[in-house]
């Protein structure tokens, strides 16, 4: 009798250690088979869509206009200012002639480049304007006790080309970037083609070529 009670217990144990193993295996795959989070994480916004050609050739027309002006303070006639009352006598070592810039708009160097950096990205400002108009020893605009002054011996007539956005092509354009292909017209009357570079800088679409 005690031989086969042993016999049963050892079944009945047997059989609970199968339950159990059998039931753990099928959690187990039901775990398996339950969704995993995705390692990748949600894009916040969706990318900006691109532009078409004429939303291009809009926004350049937009901007050129100040964009010529800051091309002029630099490259051109440069801004309106007081006529020297004695050009010779005023005339430093380094041959420049310093007198006050009168446009109510431009009183500092920091008027320049805000207005600059408000079209240009600061990147081609500097390559383009700041280190020779700003800096180095022949500048050609510098604040004298808290007054905008000019170089009136240095000057120019580049002020920009006319750019026919209306035979504008996309070169190239990703979401901070756009490289367009436009025929222009230069000073002298020349016709040709050439390519304008826009970056965003800021938030803000910006030249970041010369125009």
């Amino acid at each position: 009798m005690k031989r086969i009670f042993t016999i049963l217990l050892v079944c009945v144990l047997v059989f609970a250690f199968a339950a159990c193993t059998t039931s753990g295996q099928g959690a187990a795959g039901q775990d398996s088979q339950q969704p995993q989070p995705s390692s990748q994480p949600a894009s916040s916004q969706e990318s900006a869509p691109a532009l078409t050609a004429e939303q291009i050739a809009q926004m350049i027309d937009e901007k050129l206009p100040p964009a010529r002006e800051i091309t002029n303070i630099f490259n051109g006639t440069g801004l309106e200012h007081e006529e020297p009352a004695d050009p010779a006598g005023q005339t430093d070592e380094n041959g420049q002639c310093f007198v006050p810039v009168t446009e109510e708009a431009y009183q500092s160097v920091q008027d320049i480049t805000q207005a600059t950096e408000a079209v240009f990205t600061k990147a081609c400002a500097q390559q383009y304007f700041y280190q020779y108009a700003l800096q180095g020893q022949y500048a050609r605009y510098k604040d004298v006790d808290g007054k905008l002054y000019i170089d009136i011996n240095q000057g120019g007539t580049n002020n920009g080309f006319n750019w026919l956005t209306g035979t504008l092509s996309i070169v190239e354009q990703d979401e901070n970037k756009i490289i367009v292909k436009c025929e222009y017209v230069s000073n002298y009357g020349d016709k040709g083609e050439g390519e304008l570079t826009l970056e965003k800088e800021d938030g803000e679409w910006k030249f970041a070529s010369m125009v």
